[in-house]
């Protein structure tokens, strides 16, 4: 009598444990496919953090500006590209998403704004129109940093 409620209850048990492992790996495939929802059409705008900024740290020298690592954002290829430098104040990942920000920021700043796609970073990104010169590209970076939501804009190279 044992022997037939032991074979009873083995396919039991087996069904048991199988229906909770293949309700836990659902789960987890529905969390990561919920991940990636979230992230399809998200807008990266840089993250705004409140930080105490020294008088000694507003004065000295920003060390981006020594530095030639800016990024390079190639629009043109041809031998009469021209090299400019733009300030750059977000990247979105719609074309939309650029442009509203681009009206809020022209009322903003009181400049001129641009958007392109960059396929160096798969972003529409957002910058100030483009100067020839890096030091003057730098000072206007630093302008509008006063603003807390361009904190976050940084110089780079354009080739166009």
């Amino acid at each position: 009598m044992k022997s037939k409620q032991i074979q009873f209850l083995f396919p039991l048990l087996f069904l048991l444990v199988s229906a909770l492992l293949a309700g836990c790996s659902g789960m987890d495939s529905t969390t990561r496919d919920e991940e990636k929802k979230d992230t399809t059409d998200s807008v990266y705008v840089f993250d705004v953090q409140e930080e105490e900024v020294t008088k000694e740290e507003k004065e000295s020298p920003d060390p981006e500006e020594k530095n030639d690592s800016l990024i390079t954002y190639v629009r043109n290829t041809s031998k009469n590209a021209k090299t400019v430098y733009g300030v750059q104040v977000g990247a979105f990942s719609s074309e939309a998403n650029a442009k509203k920000h681009i009206e809020t920021s022209e009322k903003l700043l009181g400049r001129k704004l641009r958007t392109f796609f960059s396929t160096e970073v798969k972003f529409w990104v957002v910058q100030l129109m483009p100067v020839s010169k890096s030091d003057e590209a730098h000072k206007i970076k630093r302008s509008i940093r006063k603003k807390k939501e361009f904190k976050d804009a940084f110089v780079v190279k354009v080739i166009e």
